[in-house]
């Protein structure tokens, strides 16, 4: 029986070690196995696992940072969801900044960005208040919500 299906045979062993490459953490251990996977994918003379090596070959680089960040695509669908969300409720909003106030708050334990300069209140050509970030974190969320220009939310 394995005789006749040593074709399927191989490609299902390739496959099944092609996923322990998600295991890594250490990138030239990563790339080493890679290395090894893909020799013997071009020796199995199987045409389709050939072309399917050969077409993996570039998105090495992206492959290989997984072993630094390990994220998972439902970690990062999640937060895109969630900022579409806010996105939604910000119809209203007058400024920029207070929506990306929105989306922070959302995601406290996410480190922040650094910033250049100190929270300055600045007044508008209407005569309202917005506050321009500096190297300090964004305002609590009490603070937000005191925003003069929070609209909805």
């Amino acid at each position: 029986m394995l005789e006749a299906n040593r074709a399927l045979m191989t490609v299902y062993v390739l496959k099944e070690d092609l996923k322990q490459l998600w295991r890594f953490r250490c990138e030239r251990e990563a790339r080493r196995f890679f290395g090894h996977w893909y020799a013997r994918a071009m020796a199995s003379g199987i045409a389709p696992v050939m072309r399917f090596a050969e077409r993996l070959k570039p998105y090495l680089h992206g492959i290989l940072a997984h072993c630094r960040w390990p994220l998972h695509t439902g970690l990062i669908e999640g937060i895109n969801n969630r900022i579409k969300v806010i996105k939604r409720m910000a119809y209203g909003y007058r400024d920029q900044e207070y929506f990306f106030l929105k989306i922070r708050a959302a995601f406290p334990g996410v480190a922040r960005c650094p910033f250049e300069n100190p929270p300055v209140a600045r007044a508008t050509a209407f005569g309202r208040r917005f506050f321009a970030f500096g190297k300090t974190a964004p305002p609590s969320l009490p603070a937000l919500r005191a925003h003069p220009l929070r609209g909805r939310g």
